[in-house]
């Protein structure tokens, strides 16, 4: 500048400097929170309505609580025979019938008309046939009811089966096929290869060795000793 005086700037007023920022009112502060965070808030609400209507809402696949099976038959066999073989492929006993059934919620089975054989160790087969017969599902074992009758075959020297000599009667029995034993409470009527007639209250018979035992009260009928076989 003129004269040679160096020219210095002032100083900025502290007006000029910055200016104090102002608080906002609140209704304004509101609502900018409310712009900001009113959209998340609605997804989270949304969310958690979701979730409750998931759990109300009955399953797909039915009500949670199981239904127990009722007693009506999940399959059924018609003219059946079942077998079983030992180690070396020979049958050891067969379950025969005009029909069976199995019921899920007792896991057995019904047969009408039934018939089973099973052998011992000797090859000796001993038969029964009811009218029907109950018992678990793998039929190891099965009650007999209504005509039931029990014959031990004898062997003849060709092989094959000879007539029976022991035949038992009776209204119900509980064969076990595994074990090859018989047993009943009920009166029976026995009829024996030398022609003796007994009625017995009860009586048990293994098949593995031919042992016969009677329970409770008996009556023998012998055939006149000209009549009987050796």
């Amino acid at each position: 500048m003129a004269g040679g005086e160096a020219s210095t700037l002032a100083p900025l007023s502290g007006a000029a400097h910055g200016r104090k920022r102002q608080r906002q009112p609140l209704a304004w502060r509101v609502q900018a929170w409310l712009s900001h965070y009113l959209p998340l808030v609605v997804l989270a609400l949304l969310a958690a309505g979701t979730g409750w209507l998931v759990k109300q809402s009955p399953s797909p696949d039915g009500p949670t609580v199981p239904i127990p099976p009722r007693h009506k038959p999940d399959y059924e066999m018609t003219g059946f025979e079942l077998q079983r073989f030992d180690a070396s492929g020979q049958v050891q006993a067969w379950v025969r019938g005009e029909a069976l059934r199995h019921y899920p919620d007792t896991d057995r089975i019904e047969i009408d008309g039934v018939t089973v054989r099973t052998r011992n160790a000797d090859g000796q087969w001993l038969t029964a046939q009811a009218k029907q017969a109950e018992g678990p599902r793998d039929g190891s074992s099965l009650n007999l009811k209504g005509q039931v009758r029990l014959q031990r075959l004898q062997r003849s020297e060709e092989g094959g089966d000879a007539p029976a000599d022991l035949s038992l009667s009776t209204d119900a029995l509980e064969l076990l096929i595994d074990a090859r034993q018989a047993r009943t409470t009920a009166n029976a009527l026995v009829l024996t290869g030398g022609g003796a007639r007994m009625t017995v209250r009860g009586f048990q018979y293994d098949h593995t060795n031919g042992q016969l035992r009677f329970g409770g009260p008996s009556r023998t009928e012998l055939p006149p000793r000209s009549a009987r076989s050796p």
